[in-house]
């Protein structure tokens, strides 16, 4: 279906965009306001910071829009790639759909749950600290499996792309290396960091090659 490849063209690209959005407050933003790895583990900074900064929400929506890209594009990938590699596409296709509901719950939780602790804490600093940090391991803990599926996911689809030639064969072997960080990252979380920098150009240029074969079999079909 060529407009639902389309659709997962434009989810592609919006996925590479929403990551440099993510790398910029990460690498960036954030450490200039004095946020660095592992500071909104602390109650004492992460909370105040919650009460007096929009940015965990923008990242919350950022989440969001990453788990509908997710589910946009293993669907695309799914009707390019599931009639040479039908049994590992399935597989993608399911492990696409697990990680963006664990996305969108990491967002959920941060989303509904901060202000509740913030307002806890103003009152009761130790319940509301404890609260903060329960929400901080089911979060990052969802997170962590969010990054496990999807990287599954976008393993396989380039382990199937190598196969049947519907994708550039480097943009295939990208995928795999990409997926394989996320899947690593489930253990090694530092490796994590790998797969946030290369996502944007796997994604990228996986919506590039949609349009591109697209307007490629549109002319053979003319």
């Amino acid at each position: 279906m060529q407009n639902l490849q389309r659709i997962g063209g434009f989810a592609a690209i919006g996925l590479g965009l929403l990551f440099i959005g993510y790398i910029v407050l990460l690498f960036v933003i954030m450490p200039a306001q004095g946020v660095g790895p592992g500071t909104l583990n602390d109650p004492s900074h992460g909370i105040p910071f919650l009460a007096t900064s929009q940015l965990p929400m923008l990242i919350d929506f950022i989440y969001m829009g990453i788990a509908i890209a997710i589910l946009l594009i293993t669907l695309s990938l799914y009707d390019r790639l599931s009639e040479f590699a039908p049994s590992i596409m399935q597989i993608s296709n399911a492990a696409g759909v697990i990680a963006t509901a664990l996305f969108l719950g990491y967002a959920m939780i941060n989303f509904v749950g901060n202000p509740i602790a913030v307002s806890v804490y103003a009152n009761d600093a130790t319940t509301g600290g404890t609260l903060y940090l329960t929400l901080r391991v089911i979060a990052n803990g969802l997170n962590a499996a969010a990054l496990f599926a999807s990287g599954w996911a976008i393993l396989l689809a380039g382990w199937s792309a190598v196969g049947s030639g519907r994708l550039p064969m480097l943009l295939s072997y990208l995928m795999i290396g990409a997926g394989a960080a996320m899947v690593v990252s489930f253990v090694l979380l530092p490796v994590g960091l790998l797969a946030v920098v290369l996502a944007p150009v796997w994604s990228i240029w996986l919506g590039i090659s949609f349009f591109v074969k697209q307007n490629q079999m549109a002319l053979v079909t003319a």
